[in-house]
């Protein structure tokens, strides 16, 4: 019997390696700043929830998927995180002292769902904010220009900025008057745009032709705010105008933040996912390379009431894998990460003199700002310029008879000055 291979993740899984790992992490540091600047503090939240609380935040795709195990000692469900933002409104709720402000929240947290298909993750690396305690169009739109700075902040360019209203496709389905069952059966067919089962399901249901004929009309509503007239006229048998004119508002005080904003954002009025979550307004960011929205986000502003205080809330979460395959595809490709710091390498580590002098060089080289290690392997010069471009390293101090310092270009090696006066001689 042949042993099992030792690569091997369970499905959804992947490894980060340094490269990756580093570049993830200045990733988050630049967009937990950018929340920082817009008056957003960080809370970490814990990984392991009560079930029976955790669950009372998720919607119903969500709560299917949450890993659950019973707990020692006590017996009592425990789950895994499977979203944030149910956790936030838990604290927010029961934690947080009232005021009568707005709660501002940051928060760099993984999510561990079950894999619903073989594509599928099981795991999310997010970044997000949550807005606790204030709605209206003003918060929506800040929500919405936070979401394009934090993008550009990160370096991304050519996104799309997509905006839903659960309240368009709520009001199309209490008008044209299809049953629960035949509510929920369509969702799924908006979702991909199926026009052939959207009609079956209609004619099923004996709508009227000019309910129709608007159904469809909301199934193609998908364009920029300069089509939000022709959108009114042909969706008019639905009324829908309420939740149009919410967008609409939201859209004019987008102008605000930046003037280009507005004619970048992409509105797609036949959203018809995340009824059992979001209560108005739904944000996602698209971009080349990323099959996932690279944010997801929206109004929830019966969430917080689930755990003992009504309040209004708005929030968004950054996918970093999502960021991380657009930002390669931006660049042209993964490539290569950036050259860092400076590797310090020793000829004779049986020399005291000389380990000393390195572990000094490599501590100096750290005080000033400068990544820096040390590798005691006792390689020649030709063996120490090799592993510093294994380890992506921008400058190499060698400390053989002489000491010698060296900086990466491309192919090419190029002496340097080396650091500090000394020069080992021995």
């Amino acid at each position: 019997m042949n042993p099992e291979p030792l690569d091997r993740l369970p499905r959804g899984s992947r490894d980060l390696l340094p490269a990756a790992a580093a570049e993830r992490r200045r990733a988050q540091a630049k967009l937990l700043k950018v929340f920082e600047r817009w008056g957003f503090s960080e809370v970490v939240p814990p990984l392991v929830e009560y079930h029976d609380v955790h669950r009372r935040g998720l919607s119903v795709e969500q709560g299917a998927r949450v890993v659950r195990f019973i707990e020692a000692g006590t017996g009592e469900l425990v789950s895994l995180r499977a979203d944030v933002t149910p956790q936030v409104a838990r604290m927010v709720a029961q934690r947080v002292r009232p005021t009568g402000r707005a709660v501002r929240v940051s928060y760099a947290a993984d999510v561990l769902r079950i894999p619903d298909e073989r594509a599928d993750r099981a795991e999310l690396h997010q970044v997000g904010v949550e807005l606790i305690g204030e709605g209206g169009p003003q918060m929506d739109a800040e929500m919405v220009a936070l979401a394009d700075e934090s993008l550009r902040r990160v370096g991304l360019r050519d996104f799309r900025i997509e905006l839903a209203h659960t309240g368009v496709f709520r009001a199309a389905l209490a008008t044209v008057g299809l049953s629960r069952e035949d509510a929920a059966r369509i969702r799924g067919p908006f979702a991909r745009k199926d026009e052939v089962a959207i009609s079956g399901i209609l004619k099923g249901a004996g709508v009227k032709p000019r309910h129709r004929a608007a159904m469809f009309a909301l199934c193609r509503a998908y364009g920029g705010a300069a089509d939000l007239v022709e959108f009114r006229a042909a969706l008019r048998p639905l009324k829908v105008s309420k939740a149009i004119d919410e967008l609409e508002g939201v859209l004019d005080l987008v102008g605000l933040y930046d003037s280009t904003l507005r004619s970048r954002v992409v509105l797609d009025l036949g959203e018809a996912r995340g009824f059992d979550y979001y209560t108005g307004i739904r944000l996602r960011a698209w971009a080349a390379g990323s099959s996932a929205p690279l944010i997801r986000g929206g109004r929830y502003d019966d969430m917080v009431g689930r755990y003992g205080r009504d309040m209004p809330a708005i929030g968004f979460a950054v996918d970093l894998d999502a960021l991380e395959r657009a930002r390669a595809e931006a660049r042209g490709g993964d490539g290569p990460a950036a050259p860092r710091g400076c590797l310090v390498a020793v000829s004779d580590v049986s020399n005291q003199r000389r380990m000393k002098r390195a572990i000094e060089l490599v501590s100096e080289i750290r005080r000033g700002g400068t990544p820096s290690w040390l590798a005691a392997d006792g390689l020649d010069l030709l063996g120490a310029k090799d592993l510093a471009f294994s380890q992506n390293a921008k400058q190499l101090c060698h400390l053989g008879p002489r000491l010698s310092a060296w900086e990466l270009e491309h192919e090419m090696w190029r002496r340097t000055a080396a650091p500090g006066k000394k020069q080992d001689k021995t």
